[in-house]
């Protein structure tokens, strides 16, 4: 019988008194996983529970169903729908489902279509940041089964990940008739520039007048600065993209956090373990394409939003010519701390070709982990890592990451790559700082160059302590947080 920790008790209890719907939004390794399954022992008329959560987690949460109701059925589901399936997910008292394939069918159904028929009592969304994106199929298909399942528990450690609409998508799974538009949500707590037009074309324009009148431009980019890029979709749908920092009537949205979520604090969470430690590892790039593409960022004009989405497309390419660039050098201190201790380390980067690259230079201690890579090949990777002593070095995509367990095996982890995204490090550090970790300390390595890192950590410090503020009812101290402050930074020389 597993010890449930205060805080857990106490959300299970926020569960209750919410009517069975709730978004628990608690650090990694915080055990979220006994939350829910806790909730139902303790409310045996919770039968039929459906776990939707990402693939690289089917396993563990099959392993903890079994340990915790050793006399109920477990099934996961795999690959596409087919029709002799019906039968396991009838009979079953919890079915566990990926993402990835709710929307894959066959000729007459898909697995969406029959999950809603099978009589579910309570659905728990794992990394329900996942929904982001109410465009998405995996959002389209979690919100229909939302429709026939009474009881829904979402469970994240990052419900904000870019801006708040992807939050919108969560709360919406909880209460469709209270958020029953992104669009009137947005206008409300994150209000669109005024100055932002769209042509019926679907190109972007941003009030012609300026291109006439320099004094104009000045006086709006000072009194009425432009939102992030806004793009057209398929379809001719109009979707705006805003920054977490463009937030009107703060007190008003983190009352509905209040009503709809249950925070609990990384300090509550990891009180136990020992402080963080996070340094930055300089070196010197010399990389003549990296230094061109810098000049020409430098330079590049941010006058209206083809300039902008522009700017930020060649801030994609310069990102990843530096991180391949850095690799040398980081695979360097990779050894030099390597051939200092015994233990292992996670080596985190944001690009699938840097994972590689850095796997390669590291040879046979090193295995990696990308989101292309098929579901046995990620296990095979972790199981290496935790159970083979030569094994010593992980090198994992940060998108990838979540919900991986065994990581905290590794006192120490190293950013190979840096992002403004605060998202992607508060899942991968919490992949490394777990409450049931080997060790008491936790460490984290970022390698910073000379250039565009610094620019790059400062924002994401900023989003992270926006994203913090808005979920934990705080005040907002911060603003400027999206990849066009990246690029002023640089342009300012700061």
């Amino acid at each position: 019988m597993i010890m449930l920790r205060p805080y857990q008790t106490e959300s299970i209890n926020k569960i209750a008194e919410k009517n069975g719907r709730l978004l628990v939004n608690a650090p990694c390794g915080s055990g979220k996983t006994f939350i829910a399954l806790y909730l139902r022992k303790q409310y045996p008329g919770l039968k039929k529970v459906l776990i939707i959560c990402p693939a690289s987690v089917k396993l563990q949460w099959a392993e903890v169903i079994k340990e915790t109701f050793p006399s109920d059925t477990v099934h996961i589901a795999k690959g596409a729908y087919k029709n002799e399936y019906a039968h396991n997910i009838i009979n079953s008292d919890f079915v566990i489902i990926n993402y990835d394939i709710l929307f894959s069918r066959n000729a007459e159904r898909s697995w969406t279509d029959m999950l809603k028929r099978a009589g579910f009592t309570l659905m728990v969304v794992d990394e329900s940041h996942n929904l982001a994106n109410k465009e998405s199929n995996r959002s389209q298909c979690v919100h229909e089964l939302a429709k026939e399942i009474k009881y829904r528990i979402l469970l994240t450690a990052t419900p904000i990940t870019s801006n708040i609409s992807g939050l919108w998508g969560q709360l919406h799974i909880l209460d469709p008739l209270e958020f029953t538009s992104l669009n009137k949500f947005l206008n409300y707590f994150a209000p669109p520039d005024s100055q932002t037009i769209i042509a019926k074309s679907g190109k972007h324009v941003r009030d012609a007048l300026k291109t006439f009148q320099p004094q104009l431009n000045k006086f709006l980019d000072y009194c009425t600065p432009p939102v992030p890029q806004t793009t057209i979709a398929k379809g001719g749908k109009c979707v705006r993209d805003r920054k977490p920092g463009a937030v009107k009537h703060l007190d008003e949205l983190q009352g509905l956090i209040r009503e709809y979520c249950y925070v609990i604090s990384p300090d509550e969470v990891y009180k136990h373990l020992a402080g963080v430690q996070r340094i930055n590892v300089p070196c010197v790039v010399e990389s003549k394409r990296v230094s061109d593409m810098l000049s020409k960022l430098k330079r590049h004009s941010l006058s209206n939003s083809s300039d902008e989405k522009k700017a930020k497309e060649l801030l994609a390419s310069t990102r990843m010519e530096l991180g391949k660039a850095k690799v040398d050098a980081g695979v360097a201190w990779i050894k030099d701390w390597l051939n200092g201790t015994d233990e292992k380390i996670v080596v985190f980067a944001y690009h699938r070709s840097v994972v590689e690259l850095t796997a390669e230079r590291l040879g046979n201690v090193a295995v990696k982990f990308y989101g292309g890579m098929s579901t046995t090949e990620k296990n095979n990777a972790v199981n290496a890592f935790v159970n083979n002593p030569d094994v010593r070095v992980i090198v994992m995509n940060m998108a990838a990451c979540t919900g991986v367990d065994g990581l905290q095996l590794a006192r120490a982890c190293f950013y190979m790559e840096n992002t403004s995204l605060a998202s992607l490090y508060q899942q991968s550090e919490g992949r490394i700082r777990r409450t049931n970790s080997t060790y008491d300390a936790y460490f984290a390595y970022r390698l910073v160059a000379d250039v565009l890192d610094p620019q790059i950590l400062s924002v994401m410090n900023s989003r992270w302590e926006m994203t913090d503020a808005i979920m934990t009812g705080g005040e907002i101290t911060t603003n400027g947080n999206d990849e066009l402050e990246v690029i002023k930074r640089l342009q300012k020389g700061e």
